[in-house]
């Protein structure tokens, strides 16, 4: 073989390297780009079971792995602002993602349900509870949720009010303050307190042990529930997609089936 040939050959040779490195190169990219992408939610206490579900869904639908942190809603909003972490906001009040966005935590919020509050009693109702002014009476021991962390016990003070009784003296009775909404149920539920105003969605979780009380709507306060995407989200686009399943026809069903009020899209 003459030199010309032999460097005719290496350089074939040369350039089949190269434009093979060239396919494999963007296989690699492709791979990188496809990698899981995972999701951080901060999620209400009061709101695990729909979520839980919704999440088990969403993820294997999507493939994207979401990791939830269910606390008390200002433990979680305090916990957001300290580690600046995270991608998505749920808490059991909107109020939670108004104060959110003032410190800049997040930005825009969607509705995806509403809370209704109840009295929970014990199976039976021995007390025999049946308006919001009978918890205070001195043969009932009064669960309320805590109006400093939980969803729950911040609107509580309002619906007293507007049952005409002052909260001074539903302080003064107080048997038990809890900071979250299931802890209450749980009290309801051993025996441990009487009553307890709490979400509805909430008190089914302890039937048939437990008994719900409505509130008329004209003497009710409904607590919206939203979820907002983090100023800090890495990953808003995938954020918004689980923001869409929570809306979305699937999630509003699971929703209801969990006796939250759905809010569903026009």
């Amino acid at each position: 073989m003459t030199g010309n040939m032999l460097q005719r050959s290496a350089g074939a040779l040369l350039i089949s390297l190269v434009i093979a490195a060239g396919w494999m190169l963007p296989s690699r990219a492709t791979a990188a780009t496809n990698a899981p992408v995972s999701l951080l939610l901060s999620c209400g206490a009061g709101l695990r079971p729909p979520v839980e579900e919704i999440i088990t869904l969403f993820q294997r639908q999507t493939g994207v792995k979401v990791s939830a942190n269910y606390a008390g809603s200002n433990f979680l909003l305090g916990q957001l602002k300290l580690s600046r972490r995270g991608d998505l906001f749920l808490p059991g009040d909107a109020f939670y993602i108004q104060e959110a966005r003032q410190q800049g935590l997040v930005q825009e919020s969607y509705a995806v349900a509403r809370f209704v509050p109840v009295i929970q009693v014990a199976r039976g109702n021995p007390r025999g509870v049946k308006t919001v002014a009978d918890l205070v009476r001195s043969d009932v021991k009064l669960g309320i949720g805590d109006e400093r962390v939980a969803a729950i016990g911040r609107i509580t003070p309002a619906i007293f009010a507007t049952n005409g009784v002052p909260f001074d003296a539903v302080r003064a009775k107080v048997a038990f303050t809890s900071a979250t909404a299931p802890a209450l149920g749980q009290a309801v539920k051993l025996g441990h307190i009487d009553a307890a105003i709490i979400w509805q969605a909430v008190a089914w979780q302890y039937a048939p042990e437990t008994e719900i009380v409505a509130i008329p709507a004209d003497r009710n306060i409904l607590s919206p529930v939203a979820v907002a995407i983090t100023t800090d989200s890495k990953n808003k686009e995938t954020a918004l997609k689980l923001v869409e399943f929570l809306q979305g026809k699937t999630g509003q069903e699971i929703f209801r089936k969990h006796h939250y009020d759905a809010v569903p899209l026009p």
